[in-house]
């Protein structure tokens, strides 16, 4: 029960503090546009240098104080980037940019067109957030959209080619929206293709769900699967999918197993396990 309302709580509180800003400006002559996703003092953010015409640049860190120093990764590692002044409720921020590609400091200057929580008194319509997260392919944006005292939902995905920053397609989806577990990669139905997942809801207690969006390699298009379930987790090694399901406040949990067929999920076995107070301990029941 501690556990649960444990749970329960940090989930709360996780999505009241969790934000998203989006900044336009310039750097080096050069228009750009900052995408943050901060949660407490992490943030992971999208940099965008003249245009969609180039994937965006990734970058992690840490605000400490008011001290804001972003690392580069993937495209962009060995890049640092500081804002020594920051603070999240500023409308405008400067910041120096050290970059290794054109070896000299860049002063980047930073003006908010948007901030947002998880639920809060604004409301706004089809924003598009570049993620900073991509594929060798491609990159993405998400459709975002809130209604007035109500929560931020996903609407859509569009996606990017990175050759040329054609959008390639606009996919229509209808989820939360969450700042931590946005969008994940990997090979969903185990044909050697990445595949993009984005988060769908959270539950009770850790039981979260995922939309699983796979990569057709014969068309070269993203479609939306009918995988179904909570806290997926992928065996990549043996093609084994586990959905672990919890429920009656972590009283009684099971297993199930599935194997993927046609791109579908195909049950192969379900294990089901309730607490046993004179055991103190799980034991095996019949799954219902």
């Amino acid at each position: 029960m501690k556990l649960f309302i444990y749970l329960l709580l940090a989930t709360i509180y996780n999505n009241t503090i969790a934000q998203t800003s989006v900044y336009s400006g310039s750097a080096d002559e050069q228009t750009v546009s900052f995408t943050f996703y901060h949660f407490s003092g992490d943030y992971t953010s999208a940099l965008s240098i003249g245009g969609l015409s180039k994937p965006p640049l990734k970058f992690i860190g840490k605000l400490n104080e008011r001290r804001l120093t972003l690392i580069g990764s993937e495209k962009s590692l060995g890049d640092t980037i500081v804002f020594s002044d920051f603070d999240p409720s500023d409308t405008t921020i400067i910041g120096e940019w050290k970059s290794n590609d054109l070896d000299k400091r860049i002063t980047i200057n930073l003006s908010k067109e948007i901030s947002f929580k998880y639920y809060d008194d604004q409301a706004f319509e089809n924003l598009e957030l570049l993620q900073p997260e991509s594929t060798e392919e491609h990159y993405f944006k998400l459709i975002v959209s809130q209604e007035l005292k109500n929560t931020a939902r996903v609407t859509g995905l569009k996606v990017y080619n990175k050759v040329n920053g054609a959008l390639e397609q606009e996919i229509p989806l209808n989820c939360d929206y969450s700042v931590i577990n946005r969008l994940n990669f990997g090979d969903f139905n185990f044909d050697g293709v990445i595949d993009v997942s984005i988060f769908e809801a959270s539950y009770t207690g850790t039981n979260s769900s995922h939309i699983y969006i796979l990569r057709d390699p014969k068309n070269n298009e993203y479609f939306v699967s009918n995988y179904e379930g909570v806290s997926l987790e992928f065996d990549y090694k043996n093609k084994i999918i586990y959905e672990r399901n919890s429920c009656c406040m972590g009283n009684e949990y099971s297993i199930a197993k599935y194997k993927v067929e046609n791109n579908e999920m195909v049950l192969i076995s379900e294990e089901c396990f309730k607490y046993n107070p004179e055991k103190e301990g799980f034991t095996p029941v019949k799954c219902r």
